[in-house]
């Protein structure tokens, strides 16, 4: 027997060892008598709602901001570019991927009727699409730690921006390429549709031969997909909320403590000998023109009367 033969006979056991009362998911699925649709009928009420929910307000909401960035030039910042690509990936789950689920959990209650290309390109797509999201987030979560805590270093440029989206979506391309291959469709025997068909399942089934691989490429993806951007994130938004709590603080103490130890008729004097020692434009008023800059002057020690 073939390697792909033992292993759908491995499963085929499974399934009949399983509890027939049992639920089924479209990675992995137990056996589900037909007679058990009263027991699943919550479940598929809240699974339905939620796929309904995600494929208009996710398809919607990221469908619009992608028509407003097209049309809008002015937001066509950095940012927004890596936003785009979050946006383009979660509209490829609402439209593509959520049609089908819905259909298997909801209406073909947990049988698979596409073939065996379409759950292969089902499972690479709703990969592509989670690992283009994670990375999205964490392109911008560096870009804005480069904004904030670094200001005066060059910030990433246009052509920049866009070398890293191509590498975004390479990365999550070749990650994914597994949940494709391995994808089958496998049926069992001992499970009937309405129809009187073999219940058929959509699902990743890595040969026994290829444990070592399987189980290098979960921890891999662990890593590169989960625990480093989570890390990398957190320190990201750590060093940000940081840097913005100090200065704010900074700022209110500097203010405090020049008014605190200030003479009251020194800063009368400061600001007239201020204000009228230096030239205001026209239409500008002297209080907004001048009070942070010689402020600053003041505390600097320089002679600006």
């Amino acid at each position: 027997l073939s390697a792909e033969r033992v292993t759908h006979l491995r499963f085929v056991k499974y399934i009949e060892r399983a509890s027939e009362s049992s639920q089924c998911n479209i990675y992995g699925c137990h056996a589900v008598r037909p007679n058990d649709d009263l027991t699943l009928l919550p479940a598929r009420l809240v699974i339905g709602v939620a796929l309904v929910c995600i494929m208009v307000i996710c398809g919607l909401g990221n469908m619009l901001f992608s028509v407003a960035l097209l049309r809008s030039k002015h937001l066509r910042n950095i940012t927004n570019i890596f936003i785009a690509n979050l946006a383009i990936s979660d509209l490829l789950v609402a439209v593509v991927c959520c049609p089908f689920e819905f259909e298997y959990y909801v209406i073909r209650q947990l049988a698979w009727t596409h073939g065996p290309r379409l759950c292969a390109s089902i499972n690479y797509l709703r990969s592509v699409s989670l690992y283009v999201s994670t990375n999205a987030l964490l392109a911008i979560a560096v870009d804005r730690y480069l904004v904030v805590v670094h200001p005066l270093k060059p910030r990433v440029m246009r052509p920049t921006a866009y070398i890293m989206v191509a590498v975004v979506w390479a990365v999550s391309i070749i990650i994914a390429i597994p949940a494709a291959y391995y994808a089958r469709e496998t049926s069992v025997p001992r499970e009937r549709t309405e129809t009187g068909e073999d219940r058929k399942f959509c699902m990743q089934i890595f040969p026994a031969e290829d444990e070592l691989f399987y189980k290098s490429y979960f921890l891999f993806v662990l890593a590169v997909e989960f625990l480093g951007p989570v890390l990398t994130m957190t320190l990201c938004y750590a060093c940000i909320a940081k840097e913005l709590w100090f200065k704010v603080t900074h700022d209110l103490v500097t203010n405090v403590f020049t008014f605190v130890t200030t003479p009251v008729p020194f800063q009368k004097s400061f600001r007239t000998k201020s204000m009228t020692s230096i030239p205001m434009e026209s239409g500008n008023s002297p209080t907004t023109e001048i009070n942070m800059v010689q402020l600053h002057s003041f505390m600097a020690g320089e002679e600006t009367f």
